[in-house]
């Protein structure tokens, strides 16, 4: 179809160059062709501004992606927030306590007194608790009774080993241990014991309460929600120093109202 339309234009010019008129009428007639116009392509300045345009539209976009990506990530880096593990931990603190002012002996003849002490037998090392039962016999004397006979020599001579400084004598198949009166300079000196206890405990639990704060503050970026942490952080943390102040309260009266 091409060629036809190619043949019909040069179709004037065949006629002129056969005819007489000659070659002096080609130059109108060649100029009467309808040749076909070239479509105008785009200037160098608009495929340049277009180019520059793209670029800075890569570079806005690779900064959003950036920054969409690097807020995602510090969303996945965001610890969850929860108040149980500093809770177990302020709980063991206070277990701690309890342990050592039961260990401490007053003038009083306690069952709890003898139990916290270590036997090491039969290739273990367990409480006394485990290997007999303690009961008050008198104000000044606790009775042991041993579940294995065998184990009656071992059982007392923990107890003479122990912290407590108590005399520990084997009488048939019990175990008998006095519990000397306490002086004045020893009441005293338990005393200050007990506080030394107490202070440690505390420290433990504040310790907790900064860490569960300092947590708070990087899980919630709402102000709102961060002092509520921050409350319930606090309310437990007094919580167990009115403990700890509770337990060193008692002991104290044990230690004044037995020497």
């Amino acid at each position: 179809m091409r060629q036809a339309r190619l043949l019909r234009s040069l179709a004037p010019l065949y006629s002129v160059l056969t005819s007489s008129r000659g070659a002096s009428e080609c130059v109108p007639v060649l100029a009467s062709l309808s040749m076909p116009q070239a479509t105008p392509g785009p200037s160098l300045g608009l495929v340049a501004s277009y180019a520059k345009g793209r670029e800075k539209g890569d570079k806005k976009g690779g900064k959003r992606g950036a920054q969409q990506g690097a807020d995602e990530g510090h969303a996945a880096d965001v610890p969850e927030f929860s108040l149980k593990p500093f809770e177990d931990m302020m709980g063991a603190a206070i277990s701690h306590l309890q342990a050592e002012l039961a260990s401490m002996r007053t003038g009083r003849a306690s069952p709890g007194l003898l139990e916290p002490v270590l036997v090491e037998a039969h290739g273990e090392k367990l409480q006394l608790k485990n290997y007999g039962a303690v009961t008050t016999r008198t104000p000044q004397l606790l009775v042991v009774t041993v579940f294995n006979p065998q184990d009656l020599p071992v059982v007392a001579q923990a107890i003479r080993d122990s912290p407590l400084q108590l005399q520990a004598r084997v009488e048939g198949k019990e175990i008998h241990v006095p519990v000397p009166r306490l002086t004045l300079d020893m009441c005293a000196k338990l005393s200050k014991l007990v506080h030394q206890e107490a202070e440690a405990a505390k420290h433990s639990i504040r310790t907790h309460r900064h860490k569960a704060l300092d947590l708070a503050r990087r899980a919630f970026a709402a102000t709102d929600e961060r002092h509520r942490a921050e409350k319930e952080v606090q309310k437990l943390h007094d919580k167990y120093v009115a403990e700890v102040e509770r337990l060193k309260a008692l002991k104290d009266k044990d230690i004044k109202e037995n020497h």
